[in-house]
């Protein structure tokens, strides 16, 4: 009897060392593959939400950086010094170089082009896959018209002081095409607009990345880009068609709608700038490609699946004004 029970016992303990049968293997693999589904797919769905999330934080960055720039120098536009001259030699912004230099001037899907005498437009090249887009240009006092003005609050440029867009001395002859912005004058004349085909080399291959580039007039050969990212710029003008006052009456037009004689009535500006996020979104791909708006309205879908947003931005020209400045005597 003994014996018997003990057979039994040492039967049923080799097949209990004996291991999971073959049932119980697979249904454990199953177990573990669908723990391991739900776990990658935990994981695949938070990286795309972190790295979405940061392309849309350096698009808001690179935005900001923009509005920044923007709203310094439009805000600027047709600024001069009060302050007296006792030589005679009046501070007269719109005279100070040929062509008159204008406080604010833009121009419809294309560049300023300052060297006809008369301030102009040359439209934009076409560049298959680019936007149509829009330039403007600001001016303002950047130093003393002459050295005998007293009681200047500006100083003569030295070390980065009242220069042009880039940081140069616009009071200095510098050569340059003859479409760029006149040299030689104590008046900063600063063009924004967006580069149009514009091939750089990043991680050793040839890729576009469109830039918002300023063109000085300090160094009028040499534009320098401002912010990576910028797709596209617009630009769109209030108007007045009346008297200066609370009866004046504003019209909102693009550059084009805006006369030769009227830009001294420009009274304040809406600018719009599409913005590029620097990488894909996500990584993952959307299926037909990412949706956007320009910012002309249209609804758009980028193929290359990176996030775009445009934003529009409205400045006050603080320094309009219909009639040149004027000598102030003592």
């Amino acid at each position: 009897m003994k014996q018997a029970v003990h057979s039994m016992i040492v039967r049923h303990r080799a097949k209990w060392v004996g291991g999971f049968s073959l049932v119980e293997l697979m249904v454990a693999m199953a177990i573990g593959l669908v723990l391991l589904s739900v776990v990658g797919a935990i994981f695949l769905s938070s990286r795309s939400s972190f790295l979405t999330s940061d392309q849309r934080g350096r698009v808001n960055e690179s935005s900001r950086l923009v509005h920044d720039v923007l709203s310094a120098m439009v805000r600027q536009a047709g600024y001069v010094d009060i302050a007296n001259n006792t030589s005679g030699t009046a501070i007269i912004f719109q005279d100070v170089a040929p062509p008159p230099v204008q406080a604010v001037f833009g121009c419809s899907n294309g560049r300023a082009d300052f060297g006809n005498g008369a301030w102009a437009c040359t439209a934009n090249t076409v560049v298959a896959g680019e936007l149509p887009s829009d330039s403007i240009a600001v001016s303002y006092q950047a130093q003393q018209a002459t050295a005998a003005v007293q009681g200047s609050s500006l100083t003569t440029f030295a070390g980065g002081i009242a220069g042009d867009c880039n940081g140069n001395n616009p009071g200095i002859a510098n050569a340059g095409p003859a479409t760029a912005p006149p040299s030689g004058i104590p008046v900063a004349i600063n063009e924004f607009y967006v580069g149009r085909g514009v091939v750089t080399t990043q991680a050793g291959q040839s890729v576009r990345i469109p830039e918002l580039y300023c063109l000085g007039n300090g160094a009028r050969a040499t534009a320098q880009p401002i912010a990576q990212g910028v797709e596209q710029l617009r630009a769109f003008y209030y108007v007045t068609g009346g008297p200066v006052g609370a009866f004046s009456v504003s019209r909102r037009v693009n550059a084009a709608g805006v006369a030769a004689d009227e830009w001294g009535k420009v009274e304040a500006v809406d600018i719009c700038v599409l913005m590029q996020s620097p990488s894909t979104a996500g990584g993952i791909g959307i299926v037909g490609g990412t949706p956007y708006t320009d910012c002309d309205g249209n609804a758009q879908t980028s193929t290359d699946n990176r996030l775009r947003k445009a934003t529009w931005y409205s400045f006050n020209l603080r320094n309009r004004t219909n009639t040149n400045s004027v000598v102030v005597r003592p």
